[in-house]
């Protein structure tokens, strides 16, 4: 029985670790249409985004000292998606453009209170809107 009891309190306090705000997590809210009814407000940090109840793993591939958006020039840091795969956010809406998003590019607009991020499906790393895979483009304020 005692050792019920701790195993019990082991996997309470494993379970808890696990759940614990990554180092550099950062809150955002939905600003962009796209964002409000896919994702909604987000969290994110080096090495997960969680949005609409879905945690997506991811690492940093680059950082890019100008990375072209659909809005404009901005330095922007490359997060490689661990394991692709389709998900289903808000409403029944796919993060994407109905194929795993593999890499997500994420940049400060302007001021630093105002949060860009655009998907791709492509194979290669992004290094402009412009290329191959590009799936959708979100906006977040905080």
């Amino acid at each position: 029985m005692k050792s019920l009891r701790l195993s019990a309190f082991a996997i309470a306090a494993i379970a808890s670790v696990a759940q614990a705000k990554p180092a550099g997590e950062e809150r955002w809210r939905a600003a962009s249409t796209t964002a409000i009814s896919i994702t909604g407000d987000i969290r994110l940090s080096p090495s997960r985004l969680i949005a609409a109840g879905q945690t997506i793993a991811v690492t940093v591939a680059a950082d890019l000292p100008a990375y072209q958006s659909i809005t404009g020039v901005f330095p922007a840091r490359v997060l490689k998606v661990t394991s692709p795969r389709r998900v289903k956010m808000l409403r029944g809406n796919e993060f994407g453009c109905n194929a795993p998003v593999r890499w997500i590019v994420v940049y400060r607009q302007g001021a630093r209170n105002s949060l860009g991020m655009e998907v791709f499906e492509g194979p290669a790393m992004p290094r402009s809107s412009d290329d191959q895979g590009f799936c959708g483009s979100y906006s977040y304020y905080r």
